[in-house]
């Protein structure tokens, strides 16, 4: 679905997809349907402008997506050693020897699902004419509310992470057209 408003001093557009992408391989989750990596099922996006003059213009822009599929392991178990690790009094030492303590069983394709993608940002823009083009400022912010969306999801010690990535980030731009 898209709605599009272009007269008037407040302008802008919304857009909303709702899909549903599933896998099925012989060799892949036990011959199951699983989730495609990629599949959003909602995807929504609001683009509102309004001008307060030929100069001044504000602008909003929200975005919000169905977290992503990820696989991840149902269960832990302890992995066996490798033989040239079983004469080896200081094991705790080996750099890879943590890997062996907590294996997990990924048996299930793309069994969870990230937590839900969705910012705001905002924007300011002054235009000044000039004998020689145009001038502007602009006045950004990024991720207006600071929301801590999931770059990556991994465990630690069998706790499950998230890594977020760009917080709010303010930004000015002055730009010259001739």
């Amino acid at each position: 679905m898209y709605l599009n408003k272009s007269k008037g001093k407040t302008k802008g557009w919304i857009s909303y997809t709702l899909s549903k992408t599933d896998r099925k391989f012989s060799s892949l989750n036990q011959g199951n349907w699983f989730p495609f990596k990629y599949d959003r099922r909602n995807n929504l996006a609001l683009v509102v402008t309004h001008d307060f003059s030929s100069s001044k213009t504000l602008s909003f822009n929200f975005v919000y997506n169905t977290g992503v599929a990820l696989t991840l392991p149902t269960s832990f178990y302890e992995g066996a050693l490798p033989s040239n690790y079983v004469h080896d009094l200081d094991k705790q030492r080996l750099p890879d020897y943590k890997f062996y303590q907590s294996l997990g069983d990924r048996s299930e394709r793309n069994n969870f699902r990230a937590p839900a993608y969705h910012r705001m940002d905002v924007s300011y823009k002054i235009t000044k004419t000039k004998a020689v083009g145009t001038r502007s400022w602009i006045f950004n912010i990024y991720n207006l509310y600071n929301r801590q969306n999931p770059y990556f999801i991994y465990y630690d010690q069998q706790k499950l992470k998230q890594f977020s990535l760009l917080p709010i980030l303010p930004s000015v731009t002055y730009q010259r057209e001739f």
